[in-house]
Formats: structure tokens, sequence, C-alpha cells
């Protein structure tokens, strides 16, 4: 009897500290989570490449910038309205579009 009033109480600090430092761990890895979210929880964008009007600069640009802004993937799309500045046509069906859009894949 004497042993579980001196140890009693250590007993319960002991499992008390344990669940308190137990229970820092999942806050710990939200908080993580919210610092470095992984890719699957990253925002994702339209991508358009209007009328082929692309280079190979211009996507490596494009991709720097998404990744440095947290932009997790995005939806391609080579449109064909508009006007804008007029590059080399890029067409993603052509040999040339498909070099360009494994850029993309490479990146």
């Amino acid at each position: 009897m004497k042993l579980l009033r001196v140890y009693g109480p250590m007993a319960v600090a002991a499992t008390g500290l344990l669940a308190l430092v137990g229970a820092q761990d999942p806050g710990d890895a939200l908080e993580q989570g919210f610092k470095n979210p992984p890719d699957s929880a990253k925002p994702r964008t339209w991508w358009h490449w209007t009328n082929g009007n692309i280079t190979k600069e211009g996507i490596g640009k494009d991709l720097e910038w998404m990744k440095r802004s947290g932009i997790g993937g995005m939806q391609l799309a080579d449109v064909a309205s508009g006007s804008g500045q007029t590059v080399e046509k890029g067409a993603l069906a052509s040999r040339h579009g498909r070099d360009l859009s494994g850029r993309v894949r490479d990146l």
C-alpha cells in the first residue's frame, strides 16, 4: 500500500505526460502539412497555349513560375482563339507540338 501511495501519483503523472506528448505529434504533422503541402493538395490551374504561340523558353518560364507560386499541376489546352505575339506554331498534334509538350513532361 505504501508503494501505491509513492508510485501511484508518479505513474499518473507519467501517463499524463505521455498523453500530452502523443497529442502533439498529430498537431505537428497537421501544421507541417499546411506549411509544406503534398503535391496532391496543391491547387491546379488552366494553362492555355493560344494558337500554338509557344516556345521552349516560354514553357520553362511558365512552369518555373507555377512551381514558385505553389501550383501543383495544370490542365493544358491549345486554344485557337485570341491573338498575341506570333512565334513558331506548335500545334499539339504536330511533331513540334509534341516536342514542346514533351518539355512540360520533362520538367
